[in-house]
């Protein structure tokens, strides 16, 4: 009858459109789930970096900010905020001058992406000797 022509039929047009979505319905998810990832990995990157550099910046000052305060750092395209605490440090009764239990905890919109609890101790303190 039509046995020279070419071309689809609309059923199976419906048909490969069904089995196309059917296919998309599986990966998008996946693409979607993948950008969430390699989103949060970044996030959590750059949040290291901050705290990286917030351990340097008072390791090369030697000023204690107030225990409990925040800073806001730009990086990337995110606003971080470091939220730094610490107090002398202590094994049971002994305190230890010129050492200091900090916790440096960095967030981006609520959410605590990094967090690093260290122990800061004075190596060499030149003021304490005339800076000599």
């Amino acid at each position: 009858m039509n046995e020279g022509r070419e071309g689809f039929t609309l059923v199976e047009a419906i048909v490969a459109l069904a089995i196309l979505g059917i296919i998309l319905g599986a990966v998008v998810p996946t693409f979607a789930q993948n950008l969430r990832l390699n989103t949060d990995s970044e996030l959590r990157a750059w949040a290291v970096s901050v705290a990286q550099e917030e351990l340097d910046a008072l390791r090369a000052s030697g000023n204690w900010p107030a225990s409990g305060s925040q800073r806001t750092v730009n990086i990337g395209s995110a606003t971080f905020t470091s939220h730094l605490t610490h107090a002398r440090y202590c094994q049971g009764t002994v305190c230890y001058d010129g050492a200091r239990h900090l916790t440096l905890e960095v967030r981006h919109a609520d959410r605590t992406m990094y967090t690093v609890e260290t122990v800061f101790t004075v190596l060499d303190d030149t003021s304490a000797n005339g800076g000599i």
